[in-house]
């Protein structure tokens, strides 16, 4: 026997929010039996197997029974199944109002929702297992619909919060881009009391519609300029931007004796910078990292005479270092899961290489992986980037890759940046900083290249630069990023 408190589960969810995906990987799990839409107005489980092996009718004559009745057929096993806002008012109340039914909610952004709802109902494709039968399309898109639609659901997820709320109960809350993380499926397993864990994701259900939302409609600018009037959220904010990237303490970097403190928008081991700040120490001590939030705190309220720094970078550079250390060339044990989704929905031909180390040139050379397959490849990944950064993929936003504007506004809750220093006037703005502090380095801030399998000069083209001004608009509309060049 299970030793649950639940004697079943329900996800309330809508279309088009990654119940596919959710029911398909909790099917792995061996303790849990789930029915699909088991209250879908035209189907039972599923449009092509029904579930249970009853009618329409003899379903919605007594849904209650039925909800018991896979309880009963699942002693040993805790079953569930998909509850969406138009499906049966009746067992939403009594799923809501027993305690013995474990509540997930799944929650997508509901623009990107109903798109891909338009999108499917105008192809007739609501999953997609194989790429080579991808149907693409584009709609035109409805404000006012949208905004019925918007109604809707919030009115259903409010009474959904009320009665959770007034009853005591407490559900499991899960966004769509959490479900990228294994961690996510092994907590909902955790919550229904379970002790089973899985380790991967056994396949994956391919998204649908992984381009950006200006190539899914064909009024871009006339759904923009709607959705601001409708301005749903109460604020003047755009709903659907990059969300800033939350930096912990653990990235600042602070000085010893030095009034000093960075915040670097990536990690990078190689750090020039981090160099720097070590020369300007009395004896030459690595700044502080790894710092916890109260001494970031009393470091900023003890040095009041003080400079707070960020160095930009180019974002092709940028996403190339990201792509290079995060996907191409690193250890096949690594970052598995994204690399799947990169090579099932974006077409990227990446090589396997041997376990338990990063390629070098020999396994380069073995592979037959040639520059111009990387620049391919770089680009598909570009064109992930875009809408990743707009909570357009399941994939959490890696701070590897995210906005710079994004990174940087995750450092508000410490400090703002009394500089904020472009690619090209770090050696400059350096001397000015240390003019500013009257420290006299061992040594001038040099920048270093660093050594790459495959450099960028080797891929850069025209495509690579629209391709990274689309994903990175807001960066190079706020710094000013001129084109990509390599250094002299």
């Amino acid at each position: 026997m299970i030793d649950s408190p639940f004697r079943y589960f329900v996800l309330l969810a809508n279309m088009r929010t990654g119940t596919n995906l959710f029911e398909n990987t909790v099917s792995l799990y061996d303790d849990i039996a789930s029915y699909g839409e088991l209250f879908n107005p035209s189907f039972v489980g599923t449009p092509k197997n029904p579930t249970l092996g009853i009618s329409l009718e003899e379903r919605d004559n007594d849904p209650i029974a039925v909800v018991e009745s896979i309880i009963e057929q699942n002693p040993t096993a805790i079953p569930g199944f998909r509850l969406f806002q138009d499906h049966n008012k009746q067992v939403l109340d009594y799923v809501l109002a027993d305690k013995t039914c474990a509540k997930i909610i799944l929650r997508r952004n509901p623009l990107d929702s109903f798109i891909s709802h338009q999108i499917a109902k105008k192809t007739g494709q609501w999953q997609l297992r194989d790429l080579a039968v991808r149907r693409t399309a584009q709609i035109t898109f409805d404000i006012n619909k949208f905004q019925m639609y918007l109604g809707k659901m919030k009115r259903h997820e409010a009474t959904i919060e009320q009665v959770i709320r007034e009853t005591g109960q407490a559900a499991f809350q899960i966004k769509y881009d959490q479900m990228a993380r294994i961690e996510t499926f092994n907590g909902v397993a955790n919550f229904l009391g379970l002790d089973q864990r899985i380790a991967d994701f056994a396949a994956i259900t391919k998204r649908q519609n992984p381009a950006g939302l200006r190539d899914k409609v064909t009024n871009y600018d006339e759904m923009q300029a709607g959705l601001r009037e409708l301005n749903h959220f109460e604020s003047d904010a755009d709903p659907y931007v990059e969300p800033s990237k939350a930096r912990g303490s653990v990235t600042i970097h602070a000085g010893r004796t030095v009034p000093i403190m960075y915040f670097p928008l990536t990690h990078n081991r190689k750090d020039p910078v981090l160099d720097w700040m070590c020369d300007m120490e009395l004896d030459h001590q690595p700044a502080q990292t790894k710092m916890k939030g109260r001494e970031v705190l009393d470091w900023l309220s003890n040095k009041t005479d003080r400079v707070i720094f960020t160095c930009l970078e180019n974002p092709i550079e940028r996403a190339y270092r990201a792509f290079n250390n995060r996907i191409a060339f690193i250890d096949p044990e690594k970052n598995k899961w994204i690399r799947r989704v990169l090579i099932g929905q974006y077409d990227l031909e990446l090589p396997t290489w041997p376990e338990g180390g990063t390629p070098g040139a020999d396994d380069m050379a073995n592979a037959n992986y040639t520059p111009a397959q990387h620049g391919q490849n770089f680009e598909k990944f570009l064109d992930f980037v875009y809408g990743n950064l707009r909570d357009q993929t399941r994939a959490p936003i890696d701070p590897q890759w995210c906005s710079q504007h994004a990174a940087i506004a995750g450092y508000a809750r410490w400090s703002v940046p009394n500089f904020v220093i472009a690619p090209d006037q770090c050696k400059m703005m350096f001397a000015t900083i240390q003019e500013q502090l009257a420290i006299n380095p061992a040594r001038e801030y040099q920048p270093v290249v660093q050594s790459e399998l495959i450099t960028l000069a080797d891929v850069y083209n025209a495509k690579i630069e629209v391709k990274a001004r689309k994903a990175y608009a807001e960066d190079y509309q706020k710094f000013g990023f001129q084109n990509w060049k390599p250094k002299v």
